[in-house]
C-alpha cells in the first residue's frame, strides 16, 4: 500500500506508527517528465441504493460525480437498484445511468459494463466501486475493461483489487487494510476524504470563530434525519418518543424531518405529523440539506455517512446505530464527544431517547462541547480531495502535478517565465515587466488574500502560475490568468492546471481573456469547460452543472 496525505502542495509522505517519513525529493532543473497523463473525460461508477442498502453509497458518488462534472468530467452510473427519485436526482444533475436488468449476475455485470463503455463516444478509463457486496474478485475483472480502479469501503473487511481505496471513516488508518489491497495501491483514510456536497464546506466557510463557538440553548430547533430509506422507520419511532415530552418543552421544539424520496414510510410520517402535537416540517428528498442543518441547533440522527455532514456544520447529535456498518462510526464519533450514542435499533427505547435530549436541554456547556468536537471531524473539503485523488494528475515519468499557494521566493522564478521569449506573444500587455515593477506587483499581489494565487508544481519543479484576480470590489467575478514555464509547453499542463483550479474554487464565476489567434489555448479552455461568449472572452460559470445553487466549497 502507498499511504498518503494528498493535500496539494505538500511532499507525498509514507506513515509508519507516529513517524512521517517524507518521501525523497529529486531535483529536477529541466522538462524530463513526458507528458501529463490525463486519465479519462468520463468517470464510470458501480453502486446501489435500495431500502435494504440505504442511499449513503449512491450520494457519495454524486457529490464525486458532480465535482467532476465542475471540472468538464462526466459520470456513468451502473447500477442494479436504484430508486426512481434518486434516479432522477441524477440524471437531472447531467449524468448517465445505466441499470442492469433483473437477471444479471455480477459477473454478466462485467460484461454489461464492458459493452456499454466501448458504445460510449468517451470511454471511462477509470471505474469508482462503492458496493459492500462487490470485492477483489469481481473487480478483478474490469481489469481488463477500464485502466483504473477507485473502490470506496468503510468496512475494511474484504480483499479489494484497486489502485485508489478510499476510507471515510472516523480514525480509520491505512493500516487497517493491509493485505486487503495490492501494495502498490494508494490507500486514503480518515473523515479528510469525507465526500459531502460543496453547499457544507461553503456554509462552514461562512460561519464566523464567535458563531462556531456558540450555541442555542435550550435547543429549539431540532433535526431527525435516519438516512434516505430508514428501514426500520426509526424516524416515527423518535417523534413518538418527543412526543411525550411535558408540553412546556414539547411546545417550544420545531423538529425538520428529513427523509429520502425512496423511503416507504413517506404515508406513515405525513399522518403522524398530522397527528402529534409536535410542529412538525416534512422534507422529502430535499436539496437543501445543509441549510436545514446550518439552521438547527440538534440533532437526531443514525450513524451513517449523514454523520458526516453534521460534523461539518458542527450539529450537536444524539445517534442511533440502525445498522450494523454503523456501529463503528458511533463508537467513534461518543469517544470524540461529538455525538451521545443511544445504542443499536432497536434496543432503544422512548424513555432513552427523551433522556438524552434533556440531558442537553438547557445545558449549554455541554452542547457547546459537542458542537467543538463535531467540527474538529470534518471540514467538508474531503471531496475535492478525491476528487484530485481519482483525477491524478501526473506526468508521464510519474511526477505529479499539483498546485501550491504562491509564496515570496517565487517572485524570481515567475519574472524569468514572463520574460522568456515569445511568453507573452498572446498578452493584452506583450511587454515584459522590469524587475522592480514585477517586484512591487508581486508584493501586492500576495497580500491579495482574497484572491487565489498558485504556482503550479511537477514533482517539485515549479513549472507555471494560476491565478485568479477579483476584476471589481462589487463584482462577484474572477479572471484567470496562466503561464506554464516555456520549456514546459506542451505537455498537457495548462488543461491540468485550469481543472485543478476549479476543484478548489467551484463556485466562483471565472472568465478568462484569450485572444484569437491562440487556437492552443481556446482549445485548452473548452476542453476546461470554459464557454467562449465574444471572439476574445470565455466564462465559467458559479452556477455549472454539478456546482448546486449555493455554488461554492
Amino acid at each position: 500500500m502507498l499511504w498518503i496525505d494528498c493535500s496539494w502542495g505538500q511532499r507525498r509522505s509514507r506513515c509508519s506508527g507516529n513517524t512521517i517519513e517524507a518521501a525523497p525529493v529529486t531535483r529536477r532543473t529541466a522538462n524530463d517528465g513526458g507528458r501529463v497523463s490525463d486519465l479519462t473525460d468520463m468517470v464510470a461508477f458501480r453502486t446501489d441504493a435500495s431500502t435494504r442498502l440505504g442511499i449513503g453509497h449512491v450520494m457519495r458518488c454524486l457529490a464525486l460525480a458532480d465535482r467532476l462534472t465542475s471540472i468538464a468530467i462526466m459520470s456513468i452510473f451502473f447500477c442494479r437498484e436504484l430508486p426512481e427519485a434518486l434516479k432522477g436526482r441524477l440524471e437531472r444533475h447531467g449524468h448517465r445511468v445505466h441499470l442492469f436488468g433483473d437477471a444479471s449476475t455480477p459477473a454478466g455485470e462485467v460484461a454489461e459494463i464492458a459493452q456499454a463503455i466501448r458504445e460510449l463516444p468517451n470511454r471511462p478509463k477509470t471505474l469508482v466501486c462503492d458496493h459492500y457486496e462487490r470485492d477483489g474478485t469481481w473487480q478483478a475483472r474490469l481489469r481488463d475493461v477500464v485502466e483504473r480502479l477507485v473502490v470506496i469501503d468503510d468496512l475494511a473487511n474484504r480483499s479489494h483489487d484497486c489502485d485508489l481505496l478510499v476510507d471515510p471513516s472516523v480514525d480509520r488508518r491505512p493500516e487497517d487494510y493491509s493485505g486487503l489491497v495490492p501494495g502498490e495501491a494508494i490507500v486514503l483514510t480518515g473523515t479528510r476524504f469525507a465526500m459531502l456536497r460543496p453547499e457544507f464546506a461553503l456554509l462552514r466557510e461562512q460561519t464566523t470563530v464567535e458563531a462556531a463557538a456558540t450555541v442555542r440553548s435550550p435547543p429549539s430547533r431540532i433535526v431527525v434525519s435516519m438516512g434516505g430509506s430508514d428501514e426500520p422507520n426509526a424516524t416515527g419511532y423518535v417523534l413518538t418518543a418527543l412526543d411525550a415530552l411535558e408540553p412546556a418543552i414539547r411546545d417550544t421544539l420545531h423538529i425538520d424531518v428529513v427523509v429520502g424520496g425512496g423511503c416507504p414510510h413517506v404515508p406513515k410520517l405525513r399522518e403522524q405529523a398530522d397527528r402529534l402535537g409536535l410542529n412538525i416540517t416534512l422534507h422529502v428528498d430535499t436539496e437543501d440539506l445543509a441549510d436545514i442543518l446550518a439552521s438547527s441547533d440538534l440533532a437526531f440522527g443514525a450513524s451513517g455517512g449523514s454523520s458526516w455532514e453534521r460534523c461539518c456544520l458542527g450539529v450537536p447529535t444524539i445517534t442511533l446505530v440502525l445498522a450494523d456498518n454503523q456501529r463503528y462510526i458511533a463508537e467513534r464519533l461518543a469517544g470524540h464527544g461529538a455525538v451521545i450514542n443511544l445504542g443499536t435499533w432497536p434496543d432503544i427505547s422512548h424513555e432513552s431517547i427523551r433522556a438524552a435530549f434533556l440531558s442537553l436541554h438547557g445545558n449549554t456547556a455541554a452542547l457547546a462541547e459537542m458542537r467543538t468536537a463535531a467540527l474538529a471531524i470534518c471540514d467538508g473539503q474531503g471531496t475535492r480531495r478525491v476528487v484530485e485523488a481519482i483525477v491524478g494528475y501526473r506526468m508521464t515519468s510519474g511526477q505529479a502535478i499539483a498546485l501550491r499557494p504562491a509564496l515570496a521566493d517565487d517572485a524570481e522564478t515567475l519574472f524569468r517565465f514572463q520574460s522568456a521569449p515569445g511568453a507573452r506573444a498572446h498578452s493584452r500587455n506583450p511587454e515584459p515587466p522590469s524587475w522592480e515593477g514585477h517586484c512591487a506587483w508581486f508584493a501586492r499581489r500576495l497580500s491579495q488574500s482574497c484572491s487565489p494565487f498558485y504556482m503550479v508544481m511537477a514533482g517539485d519543479v515549479v513549472v507555471g502560475m494560476v491565478r485568479l484576480d477579483r476584476r471589481s470590489a462589487d463584482e462577484e467575478e474572477y479572471e484567470v490568468s496562466i503561464l506554464i514555464d516555456p520549456a514546459w509547453h506542451g505537455q498537457g499542463l495548462g488543461l491540468a492546471s485550469l481543472r485543478l483550479l476549479r476543484l478548489r474554487h467551484p463556485g466562483l464565476q471565472i472568465v478568462a481573456n484569450v485572444s484569437p489567434k491562440n487556437r492552443a489555448s481556446q482549445a485548452v479552455f473548452r476542453r476546461a469547460g470554459y464557454v467562449k461568449v465574444s471572439p476574445d472572452w470565455y466564462e465559467l460559470r458559479a452556477n455549472s452543472p454539478g456546482i448546486g445553487k449555493r455554488g461554492a466549497s
